[in-house]
């Protein structure tokens, strides 16, 4: 049974809070997979309690239990709304044309600003949380691959205490599709606040920390709805990756030419 049909069956017994939990994830359905419980709790504005709750009231175990059922219908296809072909051809053709637009939405301005904070700092770090944690991970092995070190922050308990410890000259990179998330937000504001720079790989423009963040790398974003075709965005963000730490390594051999 889907996540919409179950609620319905218990939307008579909602408190007020359960009531917009209900109303946030029937909107937001995806987050369920993308966040842990702390996580989507602080997004929706309830307590960690009342969404274990919530998940009870629908007849899960806990947490685990709701997001493993609902990540499983994501990735069966069955919050699909048309009978739009779900086809191994389409995913890829999704995929392809996201990846495509890598070269027109990435400017070489903020690609040549990303290679000289990153060059020019005496220590990085790169924050990312949850699924945007592997591509923190995967990011620190490519810089090292053309001779940049760097410690992948992944702990989104370690955030702050990481953050706080920076100072003028380091940089720390923050990737974050939604930059919205308090851990990513609350740390990249005590980086600036310690004259650290930051560079920031992010969908959202619009986010408060987009606006203030030393530079900018764009993550493209795909052209349907997430709640139609289930869709994850590290597979471009990774090749955003590659191209970013491509261009680094022929800057460098630039560079060591006019040396």
């Amino acid at each position: 049974m889907l996540l919409h049909e179950i609620i319905h069956l218990h939307k008579n017994s909602f408190t007020q809070t359960e009531e917009k939990i209900a109303n946030y994830l029937e909107d937001n359905i995806e987050d369920i997979h993308r966040y842990q419980l702390v996580s989507l709790s602080d997004r929706v504005g309830v307590s960690k309690s009342a969404m274990l709750r919530f998940c009870q009231k629908l007849g899960y175990s806990g947490f685990s239990e709701f997001k493993y059922e609902v990540s499983r219908q994501l990735l069966a296809g069955s919050y699909e709304q048309e009978t739009e072909d779900q086809s191994a051809e389409t995913y890829i053709n999704y995929y392809l044309s996201t990846i495509g637009k890598i070269l027109d939405e990435t400017s070489d301005t903020s690609i040549k600003s990303a290679y000289t904070l990153i060059k020019n700092a005496d220590k990085i770090r790169i924050f990312g949380i949850h699924e945007s944690g592997l591509s923190a991970k995967y990011l620190s092995y490519r810089l090292s691959k053309i001779g940049y070190d760097s410690e992948p922050v992944l702990n989104s308990n370690e955030f702050f205490e990481k953050a706080n410890f920076s100072s003028k000259g380091q940089l720390n990179i923050f990737i974050s599709l939604g930059a919205s998330s308090l851990e990513i937000v609350e740390a990249h504001d005590v980086s600036l606040n310690k004259n650290c720079d930051t560079l920031l790989f992010t969908s959202n423009l619009l986010a408060d920390i987009a606006k203030t963040a030393t530079s900018i790398i764009y993550v493209p974003t795909f052209d349907t709805d997430p709640k139609k075709i289930f869709l994850d965005s590290q597979p471009v963000l990774m090749t955003l990756i590659d191209f970013l730490v491509s261009r680094m390594a022929l800057f460098d051999q630039k560079n060591k030419k006019h040396d």
